[in-house]
């Protein structure tokens, strides 16, 4: 369990629930129909699965940027600079988190031996 995958969904959740609440209480000056959507489909998938691996979290927030977008404040809301510079910061370290991933995968890759059936490492 990774601190990225917990913090990052904690602040998703928050970023839902607030929107959440401004749909209810008819403040939200977004599409309400693109926002319904954004937020159906990401409760949907977060419910899925707990993404408390760092990996899986930023693989998810990559994968559905475009719906996290449409969640956010829009560009007139007092809250939409901060909201947007933690987004690209949450972006940046999944980009990271993906790219270590993918590397120590390759560092790991172990070819067998047929003659010892034993696992070498290949660098």
């Amino acid at each position: 369990m990774g601190q990225f995958g917990i913090e990052t969904r904690k602040w998703l959740e928050s970023a839902i629930k607030q929107r959440k609440y401004l749909l209810k209480n008819n403040k939200s000056h977004k599409s309400e129909l693109e926002v319904e959507i954004a937020i159906k489909i990401l409760d949907e998938l977060l419910s899925m699965y707990s993404y408390k691996n760092d990996v899986y979290m930023a693989r998810f927030i990559r994968q559905n940027l475009v719906w996290i977008e449409n969640i956010l404040p829009g560009s007139g809301a007092t809250g939409y600079q901060k909201k947007l510079a933690e987004l690209k910061e949450i972006n940046k370290q999944a980009i990271l988190l993906i790219e270590g991933h993918e590397a120590q995968i390759l560092i790991r890759k172990q070819v067998t031996n047929p003659n010892t059936k034993q696992y070498e490492m290949v660098f």
